[in-house]
Order: structure tokens, then sequence, then C-alpha cells
């Protein structure tokens, strides 16, 4: 036990029920103290009474006694124990205020409901528009929150209001249980719907050097469409590069970012599972250059090193520490900040600010509706991208024709080539097979007719009861393959991969496996493997952790016991072996349990596939139109 003199900390045991007990006593995990914390009121009045109780089952926690540990840890209080570990901040915004965001602290909520601020559930952050010195006296007052544990941003930002996207027609319907309605942690407080962005500096278009292009092609060993893909990225302030999987994004980048910043830093941001591969880019590209990892290396190596880079996790750091001065920002899978109302995406708008040149690479512009293209837009200082959400929203999605016309707004901002440019890369087919299980459906109606199971976690009980039913489908279409077939099978769930790892096992086929919980190491290992070993035939892994940054070319056989939700992903997945440097046809397989949620999940992904299609085709469009024109009137280049 230990206190800060405004609270109490208790280690409590784990137990099914712990979290429960402790957030009903108004309590609070501190994962820094590694305590549930409580306010003093709230630990004499509902602690102290019901711990007893609660905790009689657990023999290695003794409730007698509690309350002398108490005042002896009064007795001893250190005053920043808690509320050092908050990760307090705050954030001056545009038109006046500021927004404050933490940790969930019992007191604090008190401190802002004194001050009359408002909960913005989307920026996950109180707007507070009393005077700055009565914030932080009421804050330190309150909850023993000094003005030093505060950081507070010199940037300032815009607090918009967030409008649901267009949806779809088509969905995936089961009945459900209905959650009964909570009381609510922040109940009684006022609250908007703001999510939290910035205003950068407007896009501009910039003169290439085409002799230095010219030059960096032969250098860096580039075909023609990376050597247009680096002249798009260095043609503006800020480009998106859209190629499909396998074209060499990461590279192009690299030498456009190498070109654009001369002796300045590069910010590379990334999923932790690509750091590494990233780090192996620059220096097959650059041989010699320094690269440090965010978060890893010590200061001297970021000092000393021209390349830093930084996983999504890890960005709110940088933000926080204005040491670092980058020439240009590459942010790979930038769909990542599809959504407006997640940390990861402020901190890069934060970011955006600071840095001139912003590299923007995904081969998924668009996983779900239109609308998540804004914040791309809005981090490139795009004219659409500034416009207010709601705006866009009504401008720019929703139809067909409102997704012709930003495809027609996007079209020299976004570049986005498909395989058909490696003229050499073999073909890819599908084959959508229906398989009727011999057994386990019952499982399966059990768990629809269910009336009790809210409709979300029945729709992930039915797709890991349908991916278990797949696996003597996928054992028996593996034993008739030639033993030459290499075979890659993504699954949606842990369970399912070790399912199907004990099964192959069993038969005697070689296989390797990844999931999310594999550390880098064992993650390379198993790609090595599998590419280099002739006796490793199958790669089984989930499509969150094998289907994104990792190169397969020795499967010429992809199967999905399970879809992904969107058909970005999906292709994401299946082109780890339909890339540069496959020599063989690849064929995907996807099996389907007939009349299931399967079904509605296929023809959601085709939906959805019909979206981003139209969106792309026009933006497509748009620029072949317009490099025809700057061909007629002879202009020097093609705009790119």
């Amino acid at each position: 036990m230990a206190s800060d003199g405004l609270r109490v900390g208790l280690a409590i045991p784990f137990f099914p029920l712990a979290k429960a007990w402790a957030r009903s006593w108004g309590g609070a995990w501190s994962f820094g103290a590694r305590m549930w914390v409580f306010s003093n009121d709230d630990f004499k009045s509902r602690v102290l009474p019901g711990v007893g109780e609660a905790l009689a089952t657990q023999p290695t926690f003794q409730a007698e006694g509690l309350r002398d540990l108490a005042v002896d840890a009064w007795r001893n209080a250190d005053r920043e124990l808690f509320v050092s570990r908050l990760d307090a901040q705050l954030i001056p915004l545009e038109a006046g205020g500021h927004l404050f965001q933490s940790a969930y602290d019992s007191l604090v909520i008190r401190a802002l409901k004194r001050l009359g601020a408002v909960f913005h559930g989307p920026a996950k952050a109180w707007e507070i528009q009393a005077p700055i010195d009565q914030a932080l006296a009421t804050l330190d007052e309150v909850a023993g929150l000094a003005e030093h544990l505060i950081y507070r941003h010199d940037q300032h930002v815009t607090l918009e209001d967030m409008t649901a996207p267009a949806g779809l027609d088509v969905g995936i319907a089961v009945t459900g249980a209905v959650p009964a309605p909570g009381v609510g942690r922040l109940q009684g407080i006022e609250t908007g719907s703001g999510f939290i962005t910035t205003v950068v500096d407007e896009l501009a278009r910039l003169q290439v050097d085409e002799a230095l292009l010219v030059r960096s092609a032969e250098q860096f060993g580039l075909y023609d469409f990376q050597v247009d893909g680096v002249r798009h990225l260095l043609g503006a302030t800020s480009a998106l590069l859209g190629d499909d999987m396998g074209l060499g994004k990461s590279r192009q980048a690299v030498v456009a970012a190498h070109l654009a910043a001369g002796e300045g830093r590069v910010l590379i941001v990334c999923p932790a599972s690509l750091r590494i591969n990233w780090e192996r880019e620059i220096l097959a590209v650059l041989p010699g250059q320094l690269v440090a990892q965010v978060g890893e290396a010590s200061p001297m190596d970021m000092t000393a090193a021209r390349w830093h880079v930084c996983t999504y996790e890890r960005l709110g750091r940088l933000v926080r520490d204005n040491t670092w001065r980058y020439v240009v920002m590459v942010v790979d899978e930038a769909h990542y900040l599809k959504e407006h109302d997640v940390n990861r995406t402020r901190n890069a708008f934060l970011m955006s600010q600071r840095i001139e040149r912003r590299f923007l690479l995904t081969g998924t512009p668009v996983l779900n509706r239109e609308g998540e293209i804004h914040t791309l837009l809005r981090i490139s200082g795009h004219p659409v991208g500034l416009l207010p959400l709601p705006d866009f929203s009504r401008l720019y999605t929703g139809s067909q024709e409102a997704r012709r016309r930003l495809g027609e707004q996007v079209a020299s901002w976004m570049l986005r080539r498909k395989k058909d440019v490696l003229k050499n890369l073999p073909g890819k087919t599908y084959e959508v097979v229906y398989c009727e299980p011999p057994h386990g459906m019952e499982r399966y109606r059990r768990i629809l007719a269910d009336p009790t199971m809210p409709a979300l976690p029945k729709i992930t009980a039915l797709r890991q009861c349908l991916e278990s039913l797949k696996i003597d489908y996928i054992l028996e279409r593996i034993r008739n393959l030639d033993q030459d077939d290499k075979v890659l099978v993504f699954c949606e769930y842990v369970a399912t991969v070790d399912e199907l790892v004990a099964t192959l096992t069993a038969e005697g086929i070689g296989c390797v496996s990844l999931t999310g919980s594999d550390s880098t190491g064992k993650r390379q290992a198993a790609v090595d493997r599998f590419q280099g070993e002739a006796v490793a035939r199958v790669f089984i892994g989930t499509s969150g952790a094998a289907g994104v940054g990792i190169t397969l070319t020795a499967a010429n056989v992809v199967m999905f016991a399970g879809l992904p939700w969107t058909p970005a992903l999906k292709r994401q997945a299946e082109d780890r072996a339909w890339r540069n440097g496959q020599k063989r046809p690849v064929t995907v397989i996807i099996p389907l349990v007939p009349k299931t949620i399967d079904e509605d999940l296929y023809r959601l992904l085709e939906a959805k596939t019909g979206i981003e299609n139209e969106l792309i085709d026009a933006s497509q469009d748009e620029r072949a139109m317009m490099n025809a024109v700057m061909r007629s009137a002879s202009a020097p280049a093609a705009i790119s």
C-alpha cells in the first residue's frame, strides 16, 4: 500500500472480478505503480467497508489491519507517486482555451468539473476555457497535479466536430442481446463531439531536378515506374504513394527522402512490426548511413543518426521532445491514421506541423469508406483535407458521383500503380469454393441461436467456429497439392493457427507459424525457414501479424481460413506471395461454408471493393487526362 496524501494505492491480487470490484469503488489502475488507486474519500467510504467481503476468497490478501496500513501510508506520503505517472498534457487551441489529456484519475476529473471543462469523446480530451493560471491552480489544489508534471505543448490544435461517414448497404446481421445501459464513469459531465486536428501549410508543387533524378535512378537501380514514384514524391511538399504491395514503395521513399532532405534528418513512422524492415531497407539503399530506432537508441546514437525510425506507439514521445528537427517525414502504412479520434493520428497531425516534407505510403488508401482518406489529406495540407470533416463528408462521400469528384481532386496527390507494371510477374487467380464440414455445424447453430449473447461477440464466436470447421478441408487441399507447392494460410484467430499447426504436424507436414505475440527474432526465423527450406511447406499466420511487411514468395498457394474485415487487408495479406520476386502463378483459395455469415462477409468485402475501385479509378482517369493535356502542350514532364 502507498499514498501521495490525496490518494491510496492498493495492490489487489488478481482474480476474475478484481477489476469490476476496484472500479465499482472508484479506483483506476496505475500501470506505473502497478496498483489500483483510490481517492482518500473513496478509500474510506467504499474500499474499507467492502474489501473484506470482496476479497474473502483470496488467501493471499489480508483485509485485517488495512486501515492501519493506510494510516502508515498517509504518514509516509510521496506527493508525486501517482500524478507523475498520469502523462498529463495541455494543448493550446487555435480558437482559444486549452485541451487537457491524462490517464483517468477521479481527482483530476473533480478538478476539471470545477473548471467547467467539456469532455470530447472522439478527442479523448477535456476542453478548458478557464484562464490557464486558474486551470493550473485548480489541478494542483484539487488533484495534486503540479504545473511541472504537465507537459505543455507549444503547437496549437483545432477542435473539429466529428460526423459519421456514409455507410454501406451491405452488412452482417445476427440477432444478439442488447447490452444493459451502464452508469459510466463520466456521468453528469458536459460532453462534446470534437476531435483533435491541426492546420498545416497548404500543399505546394515543387520543381524536380530531372538530371539528379536520372543519376539517382542509375545509382540506386530503380525500375522506370519507381523513377516515376520518386518524381511524384519530390514534386510536392507532400504526396501519397499508393502502389500495390510488392512494388517497392519503401525503396522509392528512401530514395526520395534522401534527395529531399539533403544533409537534414529523416523520420520514418511505421508499425512496430516493420521497424527492422525499414532499417534494413535504408542500409540496402544507402550503405553506411546511420539509423536509430526511437525508444531503443541512446541519445548519442540518436544525435549521430541521419535516419530515425519511430513506431506509431512511440510517436507521442517525439511530439513531446523538441530536440530533433526533421526535414522529411515518411509515414508507412499510412492507413493506420484513418481514424480521427485515436492518439496516433493526433500525434501525426502534431508532427506534420513541424516537418515541411511529408511522404505518405500505403497500398490501401481506402479500407472501408472514402471518408477515411480525409486524415491523410489533412496531414498533407491538401485543400480537400483542409475542409472541415462535415463539409468533406457532404461533398465527397456517400455516392458514386461524390467518389468520382474526390478521385478527380486527389489525382495529382495520389499515385497508385497496380502489379501490371511488373511485366514479368506471373498471374494471380482466385478460387472461391464452398465446403460443407462433415461435423461441427451444431456448435455454429447453438451460437447463432443463443439469445443472451450480444451481436458483436456472437459474430466473433461464429467466425472462430467457422475457421475451426474448415481445418479438415484445408488439410485435404494441402495433401492434394504437388510436393513443390508451398502454401500460405491466413487465419483471423490465434486459436486457429495453433489448431492448424497441431493438425499439420501430426500429419507430418512441415509448417511454421506467426502471430502477433511472436518476437521480431521469431518472426524473421519463421520467414527465413519458409523461404529457404523445402521441408517447411506451409506458413500459417494471423492476417494482422503475417499479412503485412514480409515477403513470402516461396508460396504459390494462398488460403484464407477466415477473411479479414476489409478488402485492402485481404489483398495485402495475399500479396505477401504475389509480389516482386515471385516466379510462379499464385492461386488464392477462399473456402466458404454455405448458409453462414461466411457468405455475408464475402458479400461485404465485394461491396467495399466497389467503393475503393470507384475512388481509385476516378483518380487514375483524372491523372491520365492531365498527362494527356500536358503532352499536347509539349510540357517537359507529365504531372505525377
